[in-house]
């Protein structure tokens, strides 16, 4: 998944982070990592990159085994969203997306 990572990030003009990659792997998406985790967006970033270098060397079962291989990384509570604040962040882009303006109303 990190090599397909690497791959996006470069065919991706408006590619966000690897942040928001992350967040759509979680199954059942009860927590998300913030998208303000820069310590998260860089081992990504840095493990992505490695990986990517380290395939286009190999062959044969080197290859088979990068792509079989995992990566583990620690999150810290303060890099995770809950499921309330990402409620919350969903109906603040939504009133957003309707009202253009922000915060303006007819009544202003």
């Amino acid at each position: 998944m990190l090599l397909c990572w690497e791959t996006i990030k470069k065919k991706t003009a408006d590619f966000k982070s690897f942040v928001r990659l992350l967040n759509e792997r979680i199954p059942g998406g009860g927590f998300a990592i913030k998208d303000t985790a820069e310590r998260i967006e860089e081992r990504l970033r840095v493990k992505c990159s490695l990986i990517s270098n380290q395939f286009k060397t190999a062959s044969g079962r080197k290859k088979k085994d990068l792509l079989s291989g995992s990566y583990r990384m620690n999150i810290f509570l303060e890099e995770v969203q809950s499921v309330e604040m990402l409620h919350a962040n969903l109906e603040k882009e939504t009133k957003m997306k309707k009202n253009p303006q922000g915060a303006h109303t007819l009544a202003e």
